[in-house]
């Protein structure tokens, strides 16, 4: 596999979101899968997991259904998986902004040192 070497921990919690999610028959992107990986400690940014998550899809499931879709606000087409009965306008994208805004206010809480001193940044 080409780019970001991925330890494996990380591929092992990969595996084990895409497996939860082709159990439970359930639609989703490559980002859904990185999202969900980061909550169980996954710690890599999804452009350096993406193309695993890709590969394993093509390699293991080959019940699941691939399709380019579009999300607003997103620039590229992300690939949506879902199950072959599985009606795609039915899929819900995740909520990018509410993660952006997640990252922010964590990034924030980060600039500041523990004395509670907003205007003592850490640099």
């Amino acid at each position: 596999m080409k780019g970001a070497s991925i330890s494996m921990s990380n591929e092992d919690i990969i595996k084990d979101v895409i497996q939860e999610k082709v159990s439970n028959n359930e639609a989703f992107t490559a980002f859904d899968i990185t999202q969900k990986a980061k909550k169980r400690g996954m710690d890599q940014r999804h452009s350096e997991v993406k193309d695993l998550i890709h590969e394993i899809m093509y390699s293991n499931y080959y019940t699941y259904q691939r399709i380019p879709i579009t999300i607003p606000g997103v620039h590229s087409k992300p690939i949506l998986y879902y199950p072959v009965d599985y009606d795609i306008d039915d899929y819900v994208p995740m909520d990018r902004i509410d993660n952006f805004k997640q990252l922010v206010a964590k990034t924030d809480q980060n600039l500041y040192d523990d004395d509670e001193d907003e205007n003592d940044f850490l640099w």
